[in-house]
């Protein structure tokens, strides 16, 4: 069953640089990309994932933790939280 919070618009996002050492500042509600590329991130277990194939313009629900810089090909990455 959905929560209130599942349901709300994002009230926050930040431009980021992907890195392997160091989180988001927390779980991510989405992400955009400004440009085509394989996005690495972390899973809700903490293995890493490549994603690829994700469009640019527009805003993926993808939650996650970290951006790995390892794998991550895509550029212009801004999360929404």
């Amino acid at each position: 069953m959905a929560q209130p919070d599942d349901i709300v618009p994002s009230r926050d996002f930040e431009n980021i640089t992907p890195n392997d050492s160091t989180d988001l500042r927390q779980k991510s509600r989405g992400i955009l990309l400004a440009s085509a590329g394989a996005l690495s991130v972390y899973d809700y277990q903490q293995n890493s994932v490549t994603i690829t194939g994700l469009a640019v313009g527009i805003i993926h629900p993808i939650q996650t933790t970290r951006i790995l810089a390892s794998g991550t090909v895509a550029s212009g990455i801004c999360v929404f939280y």
